[in-house]
């Protein structure tokens, strides 16, 4: 059994990403479109520094990317494949953001076992960029709630309203954080710092 299990372990590391590509892939990314919404045409407006992406399901990969213009409405545009996978001004994919975020706040694992785990799926990010990506989590998951609320105002009119429950929670001296849920979806409502835990 011993001797299986170190040849199944030698042919899962043999077909791992990183050993069958050592190196980042260059990966080109540019508009296909050449006429813009508006009419106008379409032309190459610059091309940004190559630099190292790092997804979950895709692995590190160098980005070239040509970004587009409108020579009448000076829209610019993105390839859609880039902005789905990473957010602009970012080399940390969506996918490890939310796996971050997942790992900070549903399992209350810190920066630094965080980072190791990130480390075995040969992610290399240092604690402080855990961080700034855990509070980028939070930024992307108050905008999507957001831009939800039609969507949950939906879901309570189809269940006659909702039931509100109320509570605020504390850790030390520190400002505490009022929380409304709908408790029939579970839904959270809102979140907010407050001072004091007043009736006002």
């Amino acid at each position: 059994m011993e001797l299986l299990d170190s040849i199944t372990q030698k042919a899962r590391e043999s077909l791992d990403t990183a050993n069958l590509i050592p190196d980042p892939p260059l990966i080109h990314f540019t508009v296909t479109d050449d006429t813009c919404s508006c009419g106008g045409e379409i032309k190459v407006f610059k091309t940004k520094p190559q630099r190292l992406a790092h997804t979950l399901h895709v692995g590190s990969f160098i980005v070239h990317e040509t970004q587009k213009r409108c020579t009448s409405c000076l829209k610019t545009y993105r390839n859609s494949e880039i902005e789905r996978l990473l957010p602009s001004k970012c080399n940390f994919g969506y996918d490890v953001i939310v796996d971050v975020g997942k790992r900070l706040f549903l399992e209350n694992r810190t920066l630094a076992e965080v980072k190791a785990d990130l480390g075995k799926e040969r992610i290399k990010i240092s604690e402080n960029g855990v961080n700034y990506l855990g509070r980028k989590f939070i930024a992307y998951l108050s905008l999507a709630h957001c831009q939800a609320s039609d969507r949950i105002k939906d879901v309570m009119s189809l269940n006659h309203g909702y039931m509100l429950h109320i509570d605020a929670t504390c850790d030390g001296g520190s400002p505490m954080l009022l929380t409304g849920i709908d408790s029939i979806t579970s839904i959270v409502l809102w979140n907010s710092k407050i001072p004091t835990e007043k009736s006002e």
